[in-house]
């Protein structure tokens, strides 16, 4: 009886690993195959970034002054995009360039619209924060404007840079 259970057990298996297949790809590792990689178009789209998300913080929030608004943006953004990279440097298999060139180290998704909310959001709001009345509308205008710019981003990089496994 023992026998038969084993035998079924072990047909079981073999059913469920040829019907669930899953494919291996031995020795891969990411190429870019277009000519621009997300490194390159980085300072392009942090720039649009920067200023959509300052124009929106000073029409939308209503703060009054860009002197308070630029700095701010740009020193978030640049914690913002620099994260990934600096990320890189620890990967312990690769090395920065390595990196770079041969994993999807940056592309934009659901994760890094987290990423940003947790490194932009407190450190703009903290920076710009105005009188009582506007704050709630500031947090929003930040979140909204986050989440804009980081869809525009990821947009950007899946038109303009492809890879494959």
């Amino acid at each position: 009886m023992k026998q038969k259970q084993r035998m079924f057990r072990l047909g079981g298996c073999a059913a469920v690993c040829l019907l669930l297949g899953v494919r291996v790809y031995a020795n891969s590792s990411w190429v870019w195959i277009s000519e621009p990689r997300p490194f390159d178009v980085l300072p392009w789209v942090a720039a649009a970034t920067i200023l959509i998300e300052a124009a929106a913080v000073r029409w939308i929030a209503k703060v009054p002054s860009w002197k308070k608004i630029l700095p701010c943006v740009v020193i978030a953004n640049l914690l913002s995009f620099a994260t990934p990279y600096v990320l890189a440097l620890f990967d312990p298999v690769h090395t920065f360039s390595q990196a770079i060139e041969h994993e999807p180290l940056y592309t934009v998704g659901a994760a890094y619209l987290v990423l940003t909310l947790v490194i932009e959001l407190p450190a703009c709001y903290h920076m710009i924060e105005t009188e009582p009345s506007n704050r709630k509308r500031l947090l929003w205008t930040l979140a909204g404007a986050n989440a804009v710019t980081t869809a525009m981003t990821a947009a950007v990089e899946r038109l303009l840079c492809h890879g494959r496994w």
